[in-house]
């Protein structure tokens, strides 16, 4: 489940249809439903903090629901949504979006499982660029909607770690993918262009920049092959 539909929502819906997951949008807005509907999506318009929302959807959470992706881009919404879930069922998985990092304890009282807060890999993006103008152009044209080049994020999970030790290791020059950097949870810290000994850790996002099916490409490949095959 899907609850909201705007910028990031639509981002994630992208690579969760790569995965070829079923998706149920639920927004109260009637224009993000239509925006949903349009992209080829499952779209309803109903209230994500209410119960009855769930009652009409005629599903059983426990058994048939994967995980509820809060993605508001607003915390009041997130946590009433996660209130009224948990409220339903109390061990389904909920990820939400923080978009204020003043509401990160609401929002983990409301039984949220994972928070994503966004403004925290931008933010240590952007501080290797302060001073960098040109740079941050190449960024800005290489983010337009009218390139085909994508800034991905690719989370590393422990199939990759056992597979790919390090920055090294991962083959991105086979796929004509570019580390822009690693994101280091542990000490949440972000290394621009990091070198081939840099240790991956559960936990890390890599941030890959290329054209997008070399990416696609470059994901499945660390997914799915080993590093000394």
């Amino acid at each position: 489940l899907v609850c909201g539909y705007e910028n990031v929502a639509k981002e994630v819906v992208k690579k969760l249809l790569k995965n070829k997951s079923k998706i149920i949008v639920l927004d109260d807005d009637i224009s993000r439903v239509a925006n949903a509907k349009a992209d080829g999506l499952t779209a309803l318009h109903y209230n994500p903090g209410s119960v009855q929302s769930y009652s009409k959807l005629h599903i059983n959470i426990e058994t048939q629901v994967k995980a509820v992706l809060c993605l508001r881009e607003d915390d009041v919404s997130n946590v009433y949504t996660a209130l009224t879930i948990r409220s339903i069922n109390r061990d389904v998985f909920i990820l939400s979006l923080l978009m204020n990092d003043s509401n990160r304890k609401k929002l983990e009282f409301a039984g949220i499982n994972n928070l994503v807060y966004p403004q925290k890999i931008v933010g240590l993006m952007t501080k290797e660029f302060v001073g960098k103008p040109v740079a941050f152009e190449v960024i800005h044209q290489l983010r337009s909607e009218y390139s085909n080049i994508s800034i991905d994020e690719i989370a590393v999970t422990d199939t990759i770690v056992e597979n790919f030790v390090t920055v090294g290791d991962l083959g991105n020059k086979e796929f004509r993918v570019i580390v822009l950097g690693i994101y280091k949870k542990e000490n949440d810290s972000f290394l621009f262009n990091p070198i081939d000994s840099i240790l991956l850790e559960n936990g890390d996002y890599i941030i890959a920049i290329g054209y997008s099916i070399f990416i696609k490409e470059f994901e499945q490949h660390l997914k799915t092959r080993l590093s000394n095959a």
